[in-house]
């Protein structure tokens, strides 16, 4: 798992997770299961992480299996990286997806098989941004209830009574 940051522009830094990627293909044999699990966008994984594996020669869904499987911890929450959170597969191939979550059924209890690797990246995309959206959201609010003399504790708990659609 390695960092994806940002660029100046905005854009994704594929740097670090194309370094892996160079160092696993001078190494790569036929018949291994490669699994990224670095937070990217959709195409990463069936585009610029496999072209750089299959410069080895050996081909994805062929020679080798390649899947992607997001990693799932939640920032200063030790039981995020619990088995208890399921995780998510997608790989190039249906063989290479259930080869991927034999073993990652090895760390999860649950593991939840996707169509494709683009369709795992965009879940975990999915996740953060809404993640961000509610933190966004919240501290709207917080600024809100600070201009109107409320308290936002109070606030957020009365809301949270209501026992659906939450």
């Amino acid at each position: 798992m390695l960092p994806t940051p940002i660029t100046a522009t905005k854009d994704p830094d594929l740097g670090q997770v194309l370094s892996a990627a160079a160092l696993i293909r001078d190494n790569v044999r036929a018949g291994q299961l490669i699994v990224l699990q670095s937070t990217t966008f959709p195409g990463t994984t069936t585009g610029p992480f496999r072209e750089t594996l299959e410069q080895s020669g050996l081909n994805s869904g062929t020679d080798f299996d390649l899947a992607y499987a997001p990693e799932r911890v939640n920032p200063g929450d030790p039981a995020s990286s619990s088995k208890g959170v399921p995780r998510l597969v997608g790989a190039t191939t249906a063989k290479a997806t259930h080869r991927a979550a034999v073993l990652l059924a090895k760390i999860s209890d649950q593991v939840v098989e996707l169509s494709s690797p683009d369709a795992a990246e965009l879940a975990k995309l999915l996740e953060n941004v809404f993640r961000n959206i509610n933190i966004a959201f919240v501290n709207q609010l917080a600024l809100l209830c600070e201009r109107m003399g409320l308290d936002v504790w109070e606030v957020i708990n009365a809301a949270a009574t209501k026992p659906f659609g939450s």
